[in-house]
């Protein structure tokens, strides 16, 4: 199991919610944070690797809650 970190991102690009998790793959880490998308923008992050960034516009609507 790898740590990741799941950030939402207000307007400003600043982080106003983090979510720590432990899941088996950068794969699995990206689904997570695709399932927690709610208007804003957020970013995937295991260390210092940013894995992904995940925009609401860039998802099918319904993805977005």
């Amino acid at each position: 199991m790898t740590d990741y970190r799941i950030y939402t991102l207000d307007s400003a690009e600043h982080i106003v919610r983090g979510v720590e998790l432990q899941l088996s793959d950068d794969e699995e880490a990206v689904a997570a944070a695709r399932q927690l998308v709610a208007g804003s923008p957020l970013e995937v992050w295991s260390g210092a690797r940013r894995v992904a960034r995940i925009d609401p516009a860039d998802l099918p609507s319904a993805h977005v809650r």
